[in-house]
């Protein structure tokens, strides 16, 4: 019985570990794709967003939110435009 505890066990911290791995792998070439641009970033930029970016969720044209994949949400909505 031990061993099957043990080995579900494993199991989950293994795919933790693949999961952290990825999003290091992510945040990688995030910094990697950011320091290559020249100076502020002044207009959105497709390639700097998806890595960072899980879902958007379009409530209405102005209500947007925006979940990051370390689990923050950000609103935008008319009012704090």
């Amino acid at each position: 019985m031990r061993f099957f505890t043990a080995k579900a066990r494993f199991e989950v911290v293994s795919e933790l570990a693949f999961d952290r791995t990825a999003r290091d792998e992510l945040v990688e070439a995030f910094i990697v794709e950011l320091g290559g641009q020249d100076g502020l970033v002044a207009e959105f930029d497709e390639r700097l967003c998806f890595p960072l970016v899980d879902h958007a969720t379009f409530y209405s044209e102005i209500d947007v939110r925006f979940m990051f994949k370390n689990g923050m949400e950000i609103t935008q909505s008319q009012s704090s435009v």
